[in-house]
């Protein structure tokens, strides 16, 4: 129903610019109108919406701006319950390049560790990686 009244409004609104346009309701001056409804329909929304979209962009982006580069690398291992400090201390003692497995952790928490011990790359096999790093577990 929503789409019939859709409709029904661009060719209302088509049969209307036509006619204030003052040539009468022909195909040419129809399909115009058809055209040009919609699309004038389209900037007033867009208008509409464009500022408080920006403002918000531009407010998010100050207060990012604002938290120092140190700590937005580390919040979002914060965020997932990470000990960020053990982590850190095992990135000072990896050398880069190295291969490493992380034992266990879960998959948000296994993600962002990963992500910050790089560029040491994980594997998916301990018997393969340099260094194994227990997170969360005893080594057996």
């Amino acid at each position: 129903m929503l789409l019939f009244l859709e409709v029904l409004g661009v060719l209302a609104g088509a049969v209307l610019l036509a006619a204030l346009a003052g040539q009468g309701v022909s195909r040419r001056s129809f399909a115009l109108g058809a055209a040009l409804v919609p699309a004038a329909l389209a900037c007033v929304l867009l208008g509409a919406s464009l500022w408080p979209t920006t403002r918000n962009i531009l407010a998010e982006r100050a207060r990012n701006a604002a938290i120092p580069p140190a700590e937005a690398q580390l919040a979002p291992g914060r965020s997932a319950d990470v000990e960020v400090e053990f982590v850190e201390w095992a990135r000072e003692r990896i050398p880069p390049g190295a291969t490493i497995h992380v034992l266990p952790g879960d998959e948000e928490g296994f993600q962002w560790i990963t992500y910050r011990l790089l560029p040491s790359l994980a594997v998916d096999r301990p018997e393969e990686a340099e260094w194994l790093v227990f997170y969360d577990r005893e080594p057996d």
